[in-house]
């Protein structure tokens, strides 16, 4: 169920993830930034993955911890900027509306009491303000870090942003892998220019089986390779903010991580 504004449970729901991550905290150019290190002497690589959060932001245990496996398996350095400029949404509402699609009642009253946050972060995050954003990263990793291959992964929010970075006559990032992306219109992905690897949950109000279907259609011509990974019983933030105790969620998780690492692996 969704509400006036387009908020769905699925948006805001999920989970905190435990673990502590083992990155560091510093800058990049201008923005504070995650590093997930892959080499141990933390010599940067000269491959390396931009991660773009959900709507929750780059400070919680779950976006680095994804870092961290890509550092690990995927062998090169992966990002996680600030890229909400210190706005987030607040994680308290992952619990809040875990229940929510239960009781009508609960999730109206839920969404009056959280609807200022998030028109407020909505209004803060256009696409006006967060392109430039996301230009100064990939400027910085490719001029002073020296990047010489640079993909990009995207969450919910960040899964559709990571499609338009690979899309156009410049894109500006060499690969991309999708999440359950929330997209705003199936026509966003026609302009996409770089090989991409979708994620998709079968469960999911932003991106349902006709969007789904509209994608593939629009992106058949392209030459370059265009996966589409489907994950039954899936919701929208399962690779993200899914369930830690929940076996199938967890699988689906580790299975589109190991598809997305073989993915950028195979076009260093």
């Amino acid at each position: 169920m969704q509400s006036a504004t387009g908020l769905s449970p699925c948006c805001v729901s999920g989970h905190l993830h435990s673990g502590t991550p083992k990155g560091i905290i510093t800058k990049l150019g201008k923005l504070d930034c995650y590093i997930a290190r892959s080499n141990p002497d933390g010599t940067p690589t000269e491959g390396a993955v931009l991660l773009i959060t959900d709507v929750f932001g780059w400070n919680l245990p779950n976006p680095r911890l994804i870092a961290d496996c890509y550092a690990k398996d995927a062998g090169m350095d992966c990002y996680v900027p600030d890229f909400h400029s210190g706005f987030s949404l607040s994680p308290e509402m992952m619990s809040v509306f875990l229940d929510a699609p239960k009781n009508r009642l609960y999730w109206g009253l839920q969404v009056l009491y959280f609807l200022p946050q998030f028109v407020s972060w909505v209004a803060s995050h256009t696409d006006a303000r967060s392109i430039p954003l996301f230009d100064h990263a990939i400027a910085e990793l490719r001029e002073t870090v020296g990047v010489k291959k640079l993909f990009a992964i995207g969450f919910c929010w960040g899964g559709r942003h990571v499609l338009l970075l690979g899309s156009g006559g410049k894109p500006k990032v060499d690969g991309v892998g999708s999440f359950h992306p929330g997209i705003r219109d199936s026509k966003e992905v026609s302009n996409l220019a770089v090989p991409t690897t979708f994620h998709l949950a079968d469960n999911d109000p932003f991106f349902p089986p006709k969007n789904v279907e509209d994608c593939r259609k629009q992106l058949s011509s392209k030459s370059f390779q265009i996966e589409f990974h489907e994950y039954p019983k899936m919701r929208h933030g399962f690779a993200t903010r899914g369930d830690p105790a929940d076996v199938e969620i967890q699988k689906a998780k580790g299975d589109a991580h190991a598809n997305t690492v073989l993915f950028f692996k195979s076009l260093l």
